[in-house]
């Protein structure tokens, strides 16, 4: 391969990734990560992109199939490892072979602390789902001493511990990770939206029903994806549960 065509293919694949990851612009990432491609089919890197472009889109099984690929390609490669242990986790829910793959990602990831934090949040999940809590626990912690500020890695620990009914413990985990996500870049609507429900879940645990509800009614205008009928019951929930005198402000 020239000089110059390598030149060209790490532009694509910088641009790809620039349109998906910081503008949300899934149709065009698509387009320059598959013209990449054309000038380099194996191209680990650009099959990873792509592979996160297709799931953004719902195009599972064609994501799996570049992940699989880039495996074959590499079979070291830690981040196509952690993309299908996430589908293996979050699609396909089989736990122990999603374990296996984010193991691996962990096992190859040397300095690259980026997967290092997103595996071992991934694995807490899957320990979590395998009832393994305190393990689960673990992972979550090992990534926030990673990243402190990483919120993928907040939300994860505070929604183990509210799950886990310590709702106190989890609340400042939650809290952090919702000022976290409304200062990333282009989070998902799927992030926000599950970010503010936990956030909120917890506020009416701990008994704190009007901070909720200021919550959620400062929240809900901007809310546009699957989430915003749940955040909308929830919001009625937390209002009644303050009409009957129960809504306490944390002081």
């Amino acid at each position: 391969m020239s000089e110059k065509v390598k030149h060209d293919v790490a532009l694509l694949i910088d641009d790809a990734d620039h349109l998906y990851a910081c503008e949300g612009k899934l149709g065009r990432a698509l387009q320059k990560i598959n013209r990449a491609l054309r000038l380099e089919p194996d191209n680990t890197e650009a099959l990873i992109i792509k592979g996160r472009i297709l799931f953004a889109r719902d195009r599972v099984r064609e994501a799996m199939q570049c992940y699989e690929q880039a495996i074959a390609v590499n079979p070291r490669c830690s981040e196509a490892l952690l993309e299908r242990g996430r589908v293996w986790y979050a699609i396909k829910q089989d736990y122990n072979v999603a374990l296996r793959d984010v193991e691996k990602a962990l096992l190859y990831a040397g300095r690259d602390r980026w997967v290092k934090v997103r595996a071992l949040c991934l694995k807490g999940n899957v320990l979590f789902a395998l009832d393994k809590d305190r393990e689960a626990l673990d992972c979550f912690k090992k990534a926030l001493k990673l990243n402190p500020k990483d919120r993928m890695a907040n939300s994860s620990l505070g929604d183990a511990l509210f799950a886990m009914e310590e709702p106190q413990n989890a609340l400042p985990y939650l809290e952090k990770a919702f000022r976290l996500v409304k200062h990333e870049k282009t989070p998902s609507e799927f992030e926000i939206e599950l970010t503010i429900s936990s956030l909120a879940e917890a506020f009416n645990a701990l008994g704190y029903n009007k901070r909720a509800v200021r919550l959620l009614e400062t929240n809900l205008p901007r809310a546009r994806g699957w989430g915003r009928q749940y955040l909308k019951s929830l919001l009625k929930q937390t209002k009644q549960l303050v009409q009957k005198g129960n809504g306490k402000i944390k002081k």
